[in-house]
């Protein structure tokens, strides 16, 4: 986008781990809209109006003509508006303190949501693409929550972000935003986790942090990554593999360490070849910058956890997968917390700077 637009917007500096500019919502004057990171910022040319660039690309994460008229033939249009935050600043409160819960969301109650619950810095538990972007993440949030309660109250409540795509259709395409892409300064929930929420220790942020996502497949499977270390994603995977037993069910696991390589199960024939595109292993994903961790030290770090369309929304009649991997998680996160820190994780080696 042009300087003066990036001005109007706050957006002239790049982020200082990112190196984008953060995101926006462009709603073109046909009303369709769809939501971008900005990719650079160039000097306006003497008596240009104001200017957004809209690049065609193939892929949803890179944007373009192909993200905006997601579903449809593109259309030309000559103007645009461009908002940041990309939900917009509509804020109402749900809930009681502590438990209170903030929504930005549109006037209508549809469109881009976001929703904040601050809680302690033991945990953080996000769901990025919510709603129908990767249907079912969000609503797993409430179960952990509700099991984390009850297996180790002593814990207290994690925080908790989320993000809810409600457009009519190609929510995906349209709202989808690269974890790796994700900053804070553009979604005034999570900026909120940033300013409020005390370190857990002066360079980890939380002591773990929990993505939950969703891939298209439908295999019954879960990809483990973020760059916690193995012994603590092993961890995870056994939690919910246990869930699955006692109900005489199963299903596939990819478990990725932190260089993003996976880590070969005795016995499994499952093919995880695909899986390393889905790790979340990068040190820019916000998962990894809410708990950072090199993925050699066990007592905190991040999980990102991508599970298949027939487990996270089962279809009707279908066993409750959905329920019991967050009712896992729930039981690994009250495992790992209750867990007193090794001598060498405590002295931080495995830490860097979120």
């Amino acid at each position: 986008m042009s300087q003066s637009v990036a001005t109007g917007l706050d957006r002239q500096s790049p982020h200082a781990a990112l190196g984008g500019h953060g995101q926006v919502r462009v709603i073109a004057d046909s009303g369709r809209s769809a939501n971008f990171t900005i990719r650079g910022v160039v000097p306006d040319a003497v008596g240009d109006p104001p200017r957004i660039w809209v690049y065609p690309s193939r892929g949803v994460d890179a944007g373009g003509v192909s993200k905006l008229f997601a579903g449809a033939a593109p259309t030309p249009f000559g103007k645009a508006r461009v908002l940041t935050p990309p939900p917009s600043a509509v804020t109402v409160q749900i809930g009681a303190t502590p438990a209170t819960q903030t929504a930005w969301a549109e006037s209508e109650g549809a469109g881009f949501i976001e929703r904040v619950k601050i809680g302690g810095n033991q945990l953080i538990v996000i769901a990025p693409h919510g709603g129908v972007i990767e249907a079912g993440t969000v609503e797993q949030i409430a179960v952990l929550e509700a099991h984390l309660a009850q297996l180790c109250p002593e814990l207290g409540q994690p925080t908790v972000w989320s993000c809810e795509g409600k457009l009519c259709r190609d929510n995906y395409d349209r709202l989808h935003i690269a974890s790796g892409d994700i900053d804070e300064r553009s979604f005034p929930g999570l900026a909120q986790i940033w300013d409020t929420v005390a370190r857990y220790r002066p360079k980890l942020r939380f002591r773990y942090a929990l993505a939950l996502h969703g891939t298209r497949r439908t295999d019954r499977s879960i990809v483990i990554g973020g760059r916690a270390s193995v012994a603590d994603k092993k961890l995870v995977r056994d939690a919910i593999a246990a869930k699955f037993t006692a109900a005489g069910e199963t299903l596939n696991f990819c478990l990725l360490d932190a260089t993003n390589t996976v880590v070969p199960a005795p016995g499994a024939n499952f093919d995880c070849c695909w899986s390393t595109a889905r790790g979340g292993t990068s040190v820019r994903n916000i998962v990894n910058r809410l708990s950072a961790n090199n993925g050699n030290v066990s007592g905190h770090g991040a999980f990102q956890i991508e599970q298949s369309k027939d487990l996270r929304a089962p279809a009707a009649g279908s066993p409750p997968y959905n329920v019991w991997i967050a009712e896992g998680l729930a039981a690994a996160m009250c495992q790992l917390l209750l867990t007193p820190r090794s001598p060498s994780a405590a002295r931080g080696s495995a830490e860097a700077p979120p």
